[in-house]
């Protein structure tokens, strides 16, 4: 396989005046991604003054290799606005997976026979599994310690 040059085209319509985003190649300067490369974009979002809400702004990846050319439709950007200028994003899921039970980690367990690591992050108890630079983490708080009167 060759190198594929890409670029991202979004869509700001349903953004309010007072939020200006600007992502990385979508005035149509092209990224090169070698075989076997991950590339990350960036961008940045100014907001206003400006009640709080949801925006969801669509992107499409333009992509060409040896004369050959792909149009994809990725997953949108959400752009969460909480009141104030706290922002969070969610391009891509795929590099946690959280099981949602002890069952559903030992399902896992079994599936890629892969380590299960075991630590305490914060209040938490964390196990998990690592493969191929996905982590797939199983959460539960730490038991809370009983007081005892002297």
């Amino acid at each position: 396989m060759k190198d594929v040059w890409i670029w991202l085209q979004t869509g700001y319509s349903n953004l309010p005046s007072e939020v200006d985003m600007f992502v990385e190649t979508e005035s149509g300067v092209e990224r090169m991604i070698a075989p076997e490369d991950e590339y990350t974009f960036s961008g940045h979002v100014t907001v206003g003054d400006i009640e709080p809400g949801d925006y969801v702004i669509p992107i499409t990846m333009y992509a060409h290799w040896e004369g050959r050319d792909a149009i994809i439709s990725t997953c949108p950007i959400k752009l969460i606005i909480t009141g104030g200028p706290t922002i969070e994003k969610e391009l891509l899921n795929g590099d946690s997976i959280v099981p949602r039970t002890p069952k559903d980690l030992e399902t896992t367990f079994e599936l890629l026979d892969k380590p299960i690591l075991h630590y305490i992050d914060g209040e938490e108890e964390v196990y998990a599994i690592i493969d191929d630079g996905i982590s797939y983490e199983y959460r539960k708080p730490l038991p809370k310690e009983e007081k005892k009167d002297n």
